[in-house]
């Protein structure tokens, strides 16, 4: 197993230990095994307890080793939650090919004046650039911000104002989003002084972002980026997709008011996808190329309910009949509609190696988008070879995942990833990939927990309000087994979190909310009838023990004009009324106390009718023996079984997780990593609304209002954003594999780290800001041990961490200072600042429209958006083997440069001998050529000593002002004499090394065929300028044709035996020749040493080497393969 670390990445840049080693790379080896797969154990983020499930596709090898273009299908269960919408390839399964940068508007585009018919001023039209009447002052404002207090001026509250009540200004900056090449951050775009747009990152790397261009017609929106890793790759992001978006919301008041909102939020850009890979001197490693855009529709769906918590009065009623449509609403509801045209991958071209192509299919039947018609799926994925000959296919198999959701009529239907086919170059069937998936075999009715998994809701519960956690349905429609190549099979045992401590760090110590803490009885029917003289009863006889009353559903037929009504009495053994609860709503749970006698009680105020009651209800009591933990957040792993054979009754090998806590196994070692959703709050309200007078006077008059709200969403209302994919991290896992021992491991989580969540925030009640992320000092592997069978230690390593953050302003979120207790809703009687000023502030007379008249900005909840920039580094660690029972001890320490490479490793071993190595990088070196092309990551010098003794001094020097490759290698001896190691003489137009020397002076060339991408002689003894250029032409030319057509491999290896004769016979040389002819994709076909005694290498259909003969056609080595799951 290998932890996988779900932060952004970084790569780890080696030493040189070697001045030839990176020359070593670029020779064919004789190859033992080019396997078609490996098919080995599942990784697993032992931290959040998710498997890195994949499907392999598709690799093909670049000329730089460091870019690997593999295209894979991944599964991730957080993709696969009841109401997330299915990609191309099915739900919970993402392709994994290229890259893309996505943009989150966050209030309005920053990049746009208007959205739509409406005014909305970005965050970018600021004092710079924008003349307008309404210069957006956001960015000053926060720039003050960070460097101290504000004065509110005039502008900032004209700013705070219309932002607030009329939504004029943009106040957050959007979030943009990557994801490529093993690569993940965050980013937003701001604007200097100069009107330069910038990328300001939200991630601590050493990825360096610009703007490649801007829309010509607005030069403030971006166009494409261009990002450069820390080798100076560069990855051009300039296929966009653009998205229409569009909502009408609705406000139902309680006596009857109706209110539509129409607002259309214009097109922007919401994707920009990798097109181009090049290397330093520009040469295109990788293209890829997408088809033309494909519109889809999908709409998100929100809503709030609330329920008044005191009946209205004779002094109330009026008021709020009157004032309906202005006050908080019975019911609100916001339909989101997105129309994108997205830009599907259509191929993958590596110049001169070969392409991968896709191909999809249009129509499907997925429920939760609009026009289902025009959606695509991913059908076949090829692989061509440089001539554009078909050398693989994958077909992908789809079904549908069918459910029912409790309280929607219409049945649900997403589209379902069933079995990856792969073809030969014949279209003959090789293997494939099956999938099944975890069934709902009882048909149980499912809703949706708290956290968006399914759960499986009480008897007639409301959908709306039953949001807890269901273990025994969250794991349906989740990956169960996948039938591998081999013929074996894989399954996984996913079930629900667990956690015992809170995002604070706290210890729960009430686990009430384990709905596997109690037992239900059967639920019970009831109805009622009762009128106007004669209310109706039901006993529900003396309760003898405390106990909980679930009120599973209570309904009051014909009851809109709120004539009936329900209550829990509470009698005394005497049967004299104690207590009397009203009942409201449904999902109610009342604690029954022991020694008394209850009933329900049904009245009805019309004398004219009789009135009906529906009641349905039971009893729940806690299990003698408690869970110490709580169920929520998601799934995990808990096992994963491999198989010889599907039918086997026994797996041959099985891999469990435990998650429970070292020192207390009774409690899970998880804890939440932000707040548990918040799905409900209460809270009084209190108003004064404004009319006219009435009666004989004239003008306008405040009516005031007070009430208890409770209000019921469908969504949290926290926004959170996760970096590591899950809501609860574990402290402590151990893994176990039959008969092989365990493993314990300890990672830093919420527990040990948790959120030092600012003083402003109240996660009960508004405003709601973003919670902050801790994620980059979580899940770091402080501890593993290893044990085994009989729990004698094998190994145990512990490592220490040096952590360090940085917060950036992102945004203001603004609210009205007495929400939600109170609201002003009358600043659109004065239509601006400006008005309001006058009116309010300027004007003291009497005017009811007024709120305050002193300063604007007191009425105001002013709050920074903010974003933590962090990063952790293991520092020191401490690794203890046991062996024969001697305890060896090694001691690791690790220091940084600013930018997080290392520049110094020390090692003290059990003899207390040491090894220590420094490490120097271009801005070590203070290399500007190297750093102004981001190549940083790559140790420039390295100086190692053993025992405090320098016994290697190794320098690569970037002399050649004619391109940023190696121009030589110097070491330094013990004497401090500086020697020159190799020099690097030449390179051709892609980068390719052509020619270098070794200290004793002699020559290598190395000659590049098959398009430039690969060697097909290495000549030592010689140099370039030697050889004579029409011989090197005709054997690249037949090198170039044998990467057209296989076929004329053996016209090429005749013209490198010309080739081999021409050389020897070069004057006053006695060059030592190897040559070399391959398969593109595949690897090398024939070697032939000096001696002129060719090898070649045959392959099997799969690609695997099969057997390697000599010139005369007798078998040298034999190869057979035998997988294991």
């Amino acid at each position: 197993m290998q932890y996988l670390q779900s932060q952004t990445t970084n790569s780890n840049p080696a030493s040189a230990s070697s001045p030839l080693d990176n020359i070593k790379q670029i020779y064919p080896a004789a190859p033992t095994a080019n396997s078609l797969m490996k098919f080995e154990e599942v990784p697993v983020s032992y931290y959040t307890g998710i498997p890195d499930i994949k499907i392999p596709l598709a690799g093909i090898p670049t000329s730089d080793s460091k870019i690997a273009m593999n295209v894979s299908l991944n599964y991730h269960p957080l993709n696969a939650k009841p109401l997330e919408k299915s990609g191309e390839e099915g739900l919970g399964w993402s392709l994994f090919a290229g890259g893309t940068i996505t943009k989150t508007i966050r209030g309005s585009a920053d990049d746009r004046n208007f959205e739509g018919v409406e005014q909305r001023v970005g965050i970018l039209y600021d004092e710079y650039n924008y003349a307008g009447a309404h210069t957006n002052y956001t960015r000053k404002y926060l720039d003050e911000l960070a460097v101290g207090g504000v004065y509110h001026t005039d502008q900032y509250k004209r700013l705070l104002f219309d932002a607030l009540f009329f939504s004029r200004y943009d106040t957050e900056y959007d979030l943009y989003q990557y994801n490529f090449m093993g690569y993940t951050g965050r980013f937003i775009i701001k604007k200097s002084s100069d009107n330069n747009l910038y990328v300001k990152k939200l991630d601590k790397n050493n990825l360096k972002i610009a703007i490649g261009s801007t829309n010509p017609n607005n030069a403030l929106e971006v166009a494409s980026f261009v990002i450069l890793d820390e080798y100076g790759n560069s990855f051009t992001f300039d296929v966009l997709e653009r998205t229409q978006r569009s909502s009408i919301s609705n406000k139902i008041g309680y006596y009857d008011s109706y209110q539509t909102n129409l607002k259309d939020s214009g097109e922007s850009t919401t994707a920009f996808h990798l097109s181009k890979i090049a290397n330093t001197s520009n040469t295109e490693l990788v293209k890829l190329e997408y088809y033309p855009p494909s519109e889809i529709q999908y709409t998100d769906h929100s809503n709030i309910s609330r329920n008044k918590l005191a009946s209205e009065d004779v002094n109330t009623l009026p008021v709020a009949t009157t004032f309906d449509s202005q006050m908080p609403a019975s019911s609100e509801t916001n339909t989101i509609t997105n129309n994108t045209f997205v830009r599907s991958l259509k191929e993958i071209e590596i110049p001169g190696k070969g392409k991968i192509n896709f191909t999809y299919l249009q129509g499907r039947e997925d429920s939760n988008y609009g026009l289902p018609q025009q959606l695509q799926k991913l059908d076949k994925v090829k692989v061509f070879d440089a001539s554009g000959k078909l050398l693989e296919t994958h077909q992908l198999s789809y079904s549908y995942f069918t459910y029912n959701l409790a309280g929607v009529n219409v049945p649900n239907k997403t589209l379902s990833l069933s079995k990856v086919t792969k073809l030969d170059s014949s279209s003959n069937k090789e293997y494939d990939y099956v999938l099944d998936y975890t069934s709902n075999p009882q048909d149980r009715k499912l809703g949706i927990d708290s956290w968006g998994w399914f759960n499986c809701p009480r008897p007639n519960a409301n959908p709306l309000l039953a949001k807890y956690v269901s273990p025994d349905c969250i794991n349906v429609n989740i990956l169960k087994s996948m039938k591998l190549p081999s013929g074996g099979l894989r399954t996984f045992d996913f079930r629900t979190n667990t956690y015992s401590s809170d995002h604070l760090g706290a210890p729960i110590t009430n686990f009430d909310d384990n709905i596997e803490n109690w037992t239900y009885s059967d639920v019970n029917n009831v109805t009622l009838q009762s009128t106007f003289f004669d209310s109706a009863t039901y006993s529900l006889g003396k309760i003898l023990q405390n106990k909980i009353l679930v009120l599973e559903s209570g309904e009051i037929l014909s009851n809109a004009d709120n004539i009936g009504f329900l209550f829990l009495e509470k009698l005394n053994l005497n049967h004299e009324l104690v207590q009397s609860y009203g009942l409201i709503g449904t999902n109610s749970e009342i604690n029954l106390e022991g020694g008394y006698f209850y009933r329900i009680k049904f009245t009805w105020t019309n004398s004219n009718d009789q009135g009906t009651a529906l009641v349905n209800y039971s009893f729940k009591t806690k299990n003698p023996v408690q869970k110490q933990w709580l169920n929520g957040g998601g799934i995990r792993i808990n096992a994963i079984s491999y198989y010889d054979n599907p039918n086997d009754a026994t797996a041959q090998k099985k891999v469990t997780f435990s998650y429970h806590k070292f020192a207390d196994s009774g409690k899970s070692s998880g804890a939440l990593v932000f707040p548990k959703p918040l799905l409900t709050y209460q809270y009084g309200y209190s108003n004064k609304f404004v009319s006219g007078c009435g009666g004989m006077s004239i003008g306008f008059c405040q009516y005031p209002y007070a009430n208890e709200f409770a209000i019921y969403s469908s969504q949290s209302f926290l926004p959170v954003q996760k970096t590591q994919g899950s809501d609860v991290g574990y402290q402590n896992i151990t893994v176990s594999e039959t008969d092989k021992g365990r493993t314990e491991y300890s990672y830093t989580s919420p527990i040990d780290k948790p959120n030092p969540d600012s003083h402003y925030i109240n996660f009960e009640l508004p405003p709601f800001l973003p919670v902050d992320n801790y994620d980059y000092k979580r899940g770091l592997l402080t501890k593993d041990e290893k044990k085994d069978n009989t729990n004698v230690s094998l190994y145990k390593k512990d490592t220490e961490y040096t952590i360090y953050d940085s917060r950036i302003l992102t945004g203001l979120n603004i609210s009205y200072i007495s929400s939600p207790y109170s609201e002003y809703l009358y600043a659109g009687h004065f239509n601006s600042y400006e008005n309001y000023y006058a009116g309010c502030i300027q004007d003291q007379g009497l005017n009811a429209f007024c709120d305050n008249r002193t300063n604007v900005s007191s009425m105001m909840r002013i709050l920074p958006v903010e974003e933590i920039i962090g990063r952790a580094n293991p520092t020191h660690s401490e690794t203890i083997e046991y062996f024969n029972g001697k305890t060896l001890k090694t001691v690791e320490d690790i220091t940084y440069n600013t930018r997080d490479y290392p520049i110094k490793q020390k090692a003290t071993f059990a003899d207390n001998t040491t090894s220590e190595t420094t490490s120097s990088y271009a801005h070590e070196k203070n290399d500007q050529r190297l750093i102004n092309a981001n190549i940083i990551g790559i140790p420039l010098q390295t100086i190692t000593k053993k025992d405090n003794v320098v016994v290697s001094n190794v320098e690569t020097k970037y002399d050649s002002p004619l391109n940023l490759f190696p121009s030589s290698v110097v070491s330094t001896d013990l004497q401090n004499v500086i020697s020159t190691e190799v020099t690097y003489d030449q390179y051709d137009s892609k980068g390719n090394l052509q020619q270098y020397a070794t200290k004793d002076g002699i020559s290598t060339v190395i000659i590049w065929g098959y398009n430039k991408t690969l060697p097909i002689a290495k000549i030592v003894g010689i140099t370039l300028s030697e050889i004579p250029e029409a011989i090197i032409t005709a054997v690249v030319n037949s090198s170039n044709a044998d990467a057209v057509n296989p076929a004329n491999e053996s016209a090429l290896i005749n013209d490198l035996v010309t080739f081999r004769k021409a050389i020897e016979a070069v004057p006053r040389r006695t060059p030592q020749i190897i040559t070399y002819t391959h398969d593109l994709l595949i690897g090398v076909t024939s070697i032939t040493p000096p001696s002129g005694i060719r090898e070649n290498y045959i392959y099997d259909s799969a690609g695997r080497l099969e057997k390697v003969i000599n010139m005369d056609g007798k078998v040298l080595k034999e190869m057979k393969y035998n997988y294991k799951n």
